[in-house]
C-alpha cells in the first residue's frame, strides 16, 4: 500500500509542528535531503543546538513496517547495552505516527563512511585500531541474548551448509585465477558455528569514522540484524578490503572463545559474489582486492608489518 510522501517544504512544516506539539525533542533549524528520489524521503536535520538528526518519511507500507522492525531491534539492542559494551555510537530510532505522513527519526551517527579507497589511505596504526573496534563490536552483538525482536534468518543457509558452492562457484571460474578458484571450490565449510545475534550488513557504508582521527565511532543500519551463524557477520567486510576482514578475524579470535576460520568467511564472500553481476563495479574491485590479498607475496609483506 502506498503512503503519501511529503515534498521537502511540507516535510519542514511537519517537523516544525511536531516540535511545537512535543512529538519530537529537537527544534529543526536547517533541513536538507540525504536523498530526494522517488522512494522514501530521508532528511538531515540540524537543530538549534547544532546537533544532527536523521528523519525518514516512508512512501510504502512495507517500508514503514521495515523501519518499525528496525526500531524494535534497536530498542532491544539498547536494552542489551550494545553501545556501552562496544564503545560505539548506535542509533536509537523513534516513530511518530500520523494519518498522512508518518515518520521515524534518530540522532545521527556522525562521521565519514568507510569506502575501500579510504581504507587504503589509513596508516598501519589506524588499520589495527579499526580492526580492534570492529571486532569488539561484533563480540558485543554476538553476546546479546536471543529475543523475539530479532528474527531468525534462514535465507543464507546455503552458505552454512556449503551447498551454494556446488551451484554458484561455476560463475566464478572466469573471474578468479585458476589456483584460487580450485582452492575455494573444493574446500568444505565448517558448519558448527553457534547461532548468535548478527548485524549482518557489515560493509563500509554502515560505519562512521571520525574525519580527523579516522577512528570508528559508530555503526548503523540494523535493518538486516538477525539470528545467524556468527561467522557470516564477517564476509561483507571484504567489500571494504579482505585485508580488513583478515585483521578483524584475528582480533576477534583473540577475544572470543569461538574461533572464526578466515577461509570459511572467504567462502561466504565468494558465494555472495557468485550471485552478483560480473559487471558490478564494486564486485570487480573487491574481487581484485581479494585475489591480491591472498597471494603469498602479499601475505609475506603483511606479516612483515607486524614484525
Amino acid at each position: 500500500m502506498e503512503i503519501k510522501r511529503p515534498d521537502l517544504e511540507t516535510a519542514k512544516q511537519i517537523l516544525a509542528e511536531a516540535y511545537n506539539s512535543g512529538k519530537i525533542p529537537f527544534q529543526p533549524k536547517r533541513i536538507e535531503p540525504y536523498c530526494e528520489g522517488g522512494g522514501s524521503l530521508a532528511l538531515k536535520c540540524i537543530d538549534v543546538k547544532g546537533l544532527e538528526y536523521a528523519v525518514r518519511f516512508p512512501n510504502k507500507e512495507n517500508i514503514l513496517n521495515s523501519m518499525l522492525s528496525e526500531m524494535k531491534k534497536l530498542q532491544f539492542l539498547q536494552s542489551e547495552k550494545l553501545s556501552e559494551k562496544s564503545g560505539l555510537d548506535i542509533p536509537e530510532t523513534h516513530y511518530v505516527p500520523d494519518d498522512d505522513f508518518p515518520f521515524v527519526w534518530h540522532k545521527a551517527v556522525v562521521g565519514e563512511t568507510l569506502l575501500p579507497a579510504k581504507y587504503n589511505t589509513l596508516t598501519e596504526y589506524q588499520k589495527v585500531n579499526l580492526a580492534q573496534k570492529i571486532a569488539k563490536f561484533l563480540l558485543a552483538i554476538h553476546a546479546c541474548k536471543k529475543s523475539a525482536q530479532i528474527p531468525q534468518n534462514r535465507i543464507v543457509n546455503d552458505f552454512v551448509l556449503g551447498q551454494m558452492r556446488l551451484n554458484g562457484f561455476d560463475s566464478l571460474k572466469n573471474r578468479l585465477p585458476q589456483n584460487v578458484f580450485n582452492k575455494y571450490s573444493t574446500m568444505k565449510i565448517k558448519t558448527d558455528y553457534p547461532e548468535t545475534v548478527c548485524h549482518f550488513d557489515m560493509h563500509g557504508r554502515n560505519m562512521a569514522l571520525d574525519p580527523k582521527t579516522k577512528e570508528l565511532v559508530g555503526i548503523f543500519d540494523f535493518g538486516d540484524t538477525c539470528i545467524q551463524k556468527c561467522f557470516l557477520d564477517f564476509y561483507k567486510l571484504s567489500f571494504i578490503s579482505r585485508n580488513l576482514t583478515r585483521r578483524v578475524v584475528d582480533e576477534y579470535n583473540k577475544l572470543s572463545s569461538v574461533k572464526i576460520n578466515l577461509e570459511d568467511v572467504d567462502i561466504a564472500y565468494l558465494c555472495y559474489v557468485s550471485e552478483r553481476s560480473p559487471d558490478d563495479g564494486i564486485v570487480k574491485m573487491s574481487l581484485q582486492n581479494f585475489v591480491s590479498d591472498i597471494t603469498p607475496q602479499n601475505q609475506i609483506s603483511i606479516q612483515r608489518e607486524f614484525e
